[in-house]
């Protein structure tokens, strides 16, 4: 029920406890004849209705609160954790408005990359906009060094992929204005213990963490210690030549190899 429908619910109870009595009383004096004088005596007490005048008005302003608070409390919830790793690795985290809470640098690159911007209360669309545009003008991003993996959390695998796609699709139109062709992977994050375990002792994000573990998984020759500290274009090309995918990570774009040319 939204607050329009609690506000008419109180007005109508505020009119049954206090109706209107109009056409009773003159059926009564019509009855009673013409040129009687009849003594109306004040059998409801004014203290009554004016105590549920002054109810009514005190419900309306604490639903009033209540609902203020309630939309106060959502803007400031984490909904979902979007997480940019290049080498740089940045976290940011959004409301269910895709307005940005946080703009959590994970490592000293990424520091870099972020320097003293503040966005706070920005879109999300805004805040990938800057963030990679920083990335290619501090050299982290280039047409030889052109991937990036997008990482989403969300309690929701639709909603995770609706941001994923956003994401992509904005940093894409970035990379097209410098006239660059990105190599964009996305996965869905689920919070795994282990893999923040894993995050935290090698000193990466639990979105890069995760994809390093996949690899491993997949080849055995690979270790989490040599492939913590590369870029994403060097991890990707590593993949793409021993021919491993997983379903859970999405790849459009090349990874440029013209480094090793």
């Amino acid at each position: 029920m939204n607050e329009e429908k609690l506000k008419r619910r109180i007005r109508t109870m505020a009119e049954h406890a206090a109706p209107d009595n109009l056409e009773r009383v003159m059926a009564s004096c019509r009855e009673a004849g013409k040129g009687n004088v009849i003594v109306m005596t004040n059998t409801r007490p004014k203290k009554r209705i004016a105590t549920l005048a002054v109810a009514a008005a005190l419900l309306l302003v604490c639903l009033g609160g209540f609902v203020g608070y309630g939309a106060w409390a959502e803007s400031r919830a984490v909904d979902s954790v979007v997480m940019l790793d290049v080498n740089p690795s940045i976290s940011i985290s959004v409301n269910s408005r895709e307005q940005v809470l946080a703009v959590t640098p994970l490592n000293e690159d990424g520091r870099r990359v972020v320097g003293d911007m503040d966005f706070k209360g920005s879109s999300l669309d805004l805040t990938v906009n800057a963030l990679v545009g920083s990335m290619l003008i501090n050299g982290y991003l280039d047409d030889i060094k052109n991937s990036i993996l997008v990482s989403v959390e969300n309690g929701s695998e639709t909603r995770a992929a609706e941001l994923q796609e956003k994401v992509a699709e904005s940093i894409g139109a970035v990379f097209e204005a410098d006239g660059i062709e990105p190599a964009v992977l996305t996965q869905t994050l689920s919070g795994d213990g282990r893999i923040a375990e894993l995050a935290e002792q090698y000193g990466v994000s639990t979105g890069k963490a995760a994809l390093i573990d996949k690899l491993v998984s997949s080849d055995p020759t690979l270790s989490f210690e040599s492939l913590a500290g590369l870029s994403m274009t060097d991890i990707t090309l590593i993949a793409n030549s021993r021919d491993i995918s997983d379903p859970s990570v999405t790849q459009t774009g090349t990874a440029s190899a013209a480094a090793y040319i």
